[in-house]
């Protein structure tokens, strides 16, 4: 049991490190081709470095990261074609998951998106219009949608990939017009209401084709540069 107990507690760190590292990465405090090391944030966490070995290969897993012999870790370079890639893919996700939803949500689901909804207007309004807190909140509403879609396996996907491309959320968030994504969301939310699929799923392609070209206006000396690593 004991040993038990010290695994799940160096998991749990683990999770932690590899949270601070995320949140950094997508507030663009560490930036894009930066090395890392885990001497440096062992000292300034005041952990060891197993925990932050650990945090580094998750985090490489997930797309933060690139781990590479004689070369070290460094945050990953993102290229349009990822960005574009991963807004294709939400698409097709959340279009179908949109769908089953019209088909199959009843009037207190659609409520608790409408709450949802109301939480990440409540946060735009408040002067959070970036950061975290605004990405996981606008997050939320679209998990909802996934969720109501009745399919674990494709929820698991589609929370994984939101995980793997947060970085390029918050980018977006910078760039958000809340007034045209308030719009989509009352968009999305009246075509569930009615029960009408190919409305709901119009109503999510447009508000994904929104955050992409959001994105892709946020800076564009980097994108150029990533562009010609493309080449």
């Amino acid at each position: 049991m004991k040993k038990i107990s010290s695994i799940a507690s160096r998991l749990t760190l683990r999770e932690k490190v590899a949270d601070f590292l995320r949140d950094e990465i997508c507030a663009n405090r560490l930036k894009a081709g930066e090395k890392i090391t885990e001497t440096v944030f062992s000292r300034y966490l005041g952990v060891s470095r197993t925990p932050i070995r650990e945090a580094f290969y998750q985090l490489e897993a997930e797309g933060f990261l690139t781990i590479k012999p004689h070369q070290g870790v460094k945050v990953a370079q993102f290229r349009i074609e990822d960005i574009i890639n991963y807004y294709e893919v939400r698409k097709v996700l959340e279009g179908y998951a949109a769908r089953q939803t019209a088909m199959l949500a009843t009037s207190k689901e659609i409520g608790q998106l409408k709450q949802l909804n109301r939480r990440f207007l409540h946060l735009a309004k408040n002067g959070c219009h970036q950061g975290m807190n605004l990405v996981q909140a606008h997050d939320n509403f679209h998990i909802h949608i996934v969720r109501l879609g009745g399919n674990p396996r494709m929820l698991e996907i589609y929370k994984n990939l939101g995980q793997r491309c947060r970085r390029y959320r918050f980018m977006a968030s910078v760039k958000i017009d809340i007034e045209e994504i308030s719009r989509d969301h009352d968009m999305i939310i009246a075509a569930l209401k009615r029960g009408n699929a190919n409305a709901a799923e119009k109503a999510v392609h447009i508000n994904a084709e929104r955050g992409l070209r959001a994105l892709l206006k946020t800076r564009p000396c980097q994108l150029n540069d990533m562009a010609g690593l493309t080449a």
